[in-house]
């Protein structure tokens, strides 16, 4: 089964993993989480973090990079080491691997799009993932039409509800 939640920016999409992920203690799960770098109360970037305890900055207005997305340079060394290392990993320790996000800035990575495709192709894992309202990520598009899909929109559903169906789909796979 895999999951993708969407929603907007700062929609609550990396809290609400969290939040479900914290309610399966029994469940072994890993990948990363990517989290905002703020300075003086501004985002002036991001970093990819993994379960396994690595991280590394994934993107930053400071980062001169042929990559950019928006304001910020991407980091793709970032996303190819620490990003893809921690999904590999996870796919063969874990039951759940999580994917946070599936996103412009990850698209920027060919081997990072490979994985991900790899990912929901070949895995009978479940897969919790964020991905963005943007439909214009052809990645995204074809994963959103995967028959093992379930889609949740943060800006139609509440959070709790969506946490509290993606709970009962847990407990269902086991």
């Amino acid at each position: 089964m895999k999951i993708l939640i969407t929603g907007k920016p700062r929609s609550g999409k990396t809290t609400l993993i969290k939040n479900i992920l914290a309610s399966i203690p029994k469940l072994s799960y890993g990948g990363f989480f990517t989290e905002e770098i703020k300075e003086n109360n501004l985002r002036i970037g991001f970093k990819i973090k993994t379960t396994f305890g690595d991280e590394a900055i994934m993107s930053s207005q400071d980062f001169k990079s042929k990559f950019r997305i928006a304001k910020y340079g991407v980091n793709v060394a970032a996303i190819d080491t620490v990003g893809i290392s921690s999904l590999q990993r996870a796919a063969k320790e874990n039951d759940i691997i999580v994917i946070d996000e599936i996103g412009k800035m990850e698209m920027c990575s060919k081997r990072f799009v490979g994985a991900v495709r790899e990912l929901f192709s070949k895995t009978d894992k479940t897969i919790i993932a964020t991905i963005p309202i943007s439909t214009s990520i052809p990645l995204i598009n074809e994963l959103k039409t995967q028959k093992d899909v379930k889609i949740f929109d943060a800006r139609i559903d509440s959070i709790d509800n969506i946490k509290k169906a993606c709970l009962e789909l847990l407990k269902s796979q086991k």
